[in-house]
């Protein structure tokens, strides 16, 4: 993360998660799957310097 923007350098899932990942221009998501479980990592930056949120929940 800079100052005003984000690059996702590596993501690996532990064995048995699967992963999907979303970058636009200004945000960037990485969603981790097993079974119902999933978590989201968000790091977003419009307009202001790079945030990350985490949301572990059940689809």
């Amino acid at each position: 993360m800079g100052g005003s923007s984000a690059e996702l350098v590596s993501a690996t899932p532990e064995p048995g998660w699967q992963m999907q990942v979303w970058k636009q221009e200004a945000w960037i998501r990485v969603d981790f799957l097993r079974g119902a479980a999933r978590t989201s990592v968000i790091c977003a930056w419009n307009g202001h310097p790079p945030t990350v949120v985490t949301d572990n929940h059940a689809t």
